[in-house]
C-alpha cells in the first residue's frame, strides 16, 4: 500500500536519482550538432519559432526565458543535442516508522532524433540514477516534444510523466490513471501551473514555476485507497527541479508519508546553474 502511495505522490519528469556520467564533464557545450541536420528542410521552415536553430544552447539560468511556466521548458535541450544534464538532490522521507535522509543523484543524456518540419522533436534521454543507499540503474527513454507538451513517445493523455508548460497561471490538467500504470482504474491525478515563486538554495533565490498535484483513488477496497499532495518547483530557464515536497496517507491507515527533495548540484553542459 505505502509502496503505492509513494509512487503517485512522486511523480516526476523521471526518478531523481543518478551517479554522474564521466562523459558528462565534457558536454557538448559548444552546441555541436555533427552529423544532425538543422531542424527542417529550408531556411524559412528552420526560423518558425516552433524551431529552435541548432546554434542555440540551452538555458542555464533565467535570463531569456519565456513569460509564465513556458519559461520553465529548457526547449534547447530537444533540438540540438546531445547535451549532458547532471543534478544532486538531499531527499528526508517522513513516516510512523521514523526519519531517514538520502542523497540522489542523476545524469541524463539528451539525443535528439528527428525533428520535424512542424518543430515536434524526438529526443531519447539515457537517465543513470543511483542513490546513496546503494540503488539505481540506467535505462533510455524516447520523449516527444510538441509544442508545450513533453510525454513519453506513443504514451496516452493520461500518462503521469505528460506535463503541459502552455498552461496558464491557475490552470489545470486532470488525468485518470489507468491501470497501465501501475493504478486502479478510478484513480485521477491533477496538476496546476500555481505561477512563479522564488525559491532559495543553498542561499541563492532562484526563480520557479510552481506546479501542485493532487492523486487520488476513491475506491471501495481498502488497499488501494490513498490520497497524494506534491509541490514542484522548476527553475526558471534551466527547467530543472529545484525542489518538491509531498505527502501521501491511505484513507484507512493513520499514517503518514511525507517527503522533501532539494536541488544541492545542477549543471548542464558542465555549466551550474546555482
Amino acid at each position: 500500500m505505502k509502496t503505492n502511495d509513494r509512487k503517485f505522490a512522486i511523480h516526476a519528469a523521471v526518478p531523481l536519482i543518478t551517479v554522474l556520467i564521466a562523459s558528462c564533464g565534457g558536454g557538448s557545450s559548444d552546441g555541436n550538432t555533427d552529423g544532425l541536420a538543422e531542424p527542417g528542410t529550408d531556411d524559412s521552415e528552420s526560423s518558425s519559432p516552433s524551431v529552435v536553430p541548432p546554434d542555440v544552447l540551452p538555458l542555464i539560468s533565467s535570463e531569456g526565458a519565456e513569460s509564465g511556466f513556458e519559461g520553465c521548458l529548457n526547449r534547447p535541450l530537444y533540438f540540438n543535442g546531445p547535451h549532458f544534464v547532471s543534478t544532486t538532490h538531499e531527499v528526508t522521507n517522513t513516516s510512523a516508522f521514523g526519519v531517514s535522509s538520502s542523497s540522489e543523484q542523476i545524469d541524463r543524456v539528451y539525443t535528439v532524433t528527428d525533428v520535424s518540419a512542424e518543430g515536434i522533436a524526438q529526443v531519447e534521454i539515457e537517465t543513470t540514477l543511483a542513490t546513496s543507499s546503494g540503488t539505481g540503474g540506467s535505462f533510455t527513454t524516447p520523449y516527444t516534444l510538441d509544442g508545450y507538451t513533453l510525454s513519453p513517445t506513443g504514451t496516452s493523455q493520461n500518462d503521469p510523466l505528460l506535463i503541459d508548460y502552455s498552461l496558464e497561471e491557475g490552470a489545470s490538467v486532470t488525468q485518470v490513471l489507468g491501470t497501465e500504470f501501475g493504478a486502479v482504474a478510478d484513480t485521477t491525478r491533477t496538476y496546476t501551473y500555481v505561477g512563479r515563486e522564488t525559491v532559495d538554495i543553498n542561499g541563492t533565490a532562484l526563480e520557479a514555476c510552481r506546479v501542485d498535484s493532487e492523486t487520488r483513488n476513491e475506491t471501495d477496497r481498502p488497499e488501494f485507497r490513498f490520497e497524494g499532495y506534491a509541490t514542484r518547483w522548476y527553475a526558471v530557464g534551466s527547467g530543472l527541479l529545484l525542489k518538491r515536497t509531498g505527502t501521501s496517507f491511505p484513507d484507512s491507515e493513520d499514517d503518514v508519508f511525507s517527503s522533501e527533495s532539494v536541488l544541492t548540484f545542477g549543471a548542464i553542459n558542465s555549466e551550474s546553474i546555482l
